[in-house]
């Protein structure tokens, strides 16, 4: 799967922590060819985590699996973007125990699925940030990412905390699918 051509990932502050607002907006704009009007996106998004969170806490702590739950159920999933943009959220990984090579072997297989009818993706969370990943090789992840970073090496990547440079958070991963 080749990137959508003249769609760019949005790009977040250097100095907020707005990246798991930002995976959901890249989400919808990589499946859907940049026809998402991000901005108006952004600003549901926003509005939706600001009936139930403080706003500082996003800019200065980011979003949790919780907070991602919520505003993937309350905006993309229900309502004008549920029915213009629909897409399927499944989280394979959500209470289970498994090492990283199987995590990243679970997720190069579900994105290379050859039977698929679907343009898929994954969200990605670490302890630090939220990415987009849109196809993996052996070695490497392939990012749709706020921060401007195209690939990861899979190596970097831990479920174990502080062994690697990444911590992965394995209740942080949702596959997300678009049905054509």
């Amino acid at each position: 799967m080749t990137l959508p051509r003249d769609v760019h990932a949005s790009r977040q502050g250097q100095h907020d922590y707005l990246c798991g607002i930002y995976s959901l907006i890249n989400t919808l704009s990589y499946l859907y060819d940049g026809r998402v009007r991000r901005e108006k996106l952004m600003y549901r998004l926003l509005s939706s985590y600001k009936r139930r969170w403080d706003l500082f806490d996003l800019l200065t702590l980011g979003l949790d699996e919780e907070q991602m739950d919520h505003l993937i159920a309350d905006v993309l999933l229900r309502g004008h973007y549920a029915q213009h943009y629909p897409l399927y959220f499944h989280t394979p990984f959500r209470y289970r125990t498994l090492r990283t090579h199987r995590i990243f072997h679970d997720i190069s297989d579900w994105l290379a699925s050859p039977e698929n009818q679907a343009q898929r993706v994954v969200i990605m969370g670490t302890t630090w940030h939220w990415s987009v990943v849109v196809r993996t090789d052996a070695t490497r992840l392939f990012l749709f990412d706020s921060l401007g970073i195209r690939s990861q090496r899979k190596d970097t990547f831990s479920v174990q905390p502080e062994l690697k440079r990444h911590t992965l958070l394995p209740d942080a991963i949702y596959f997300v699918e678009r049905e054509f």
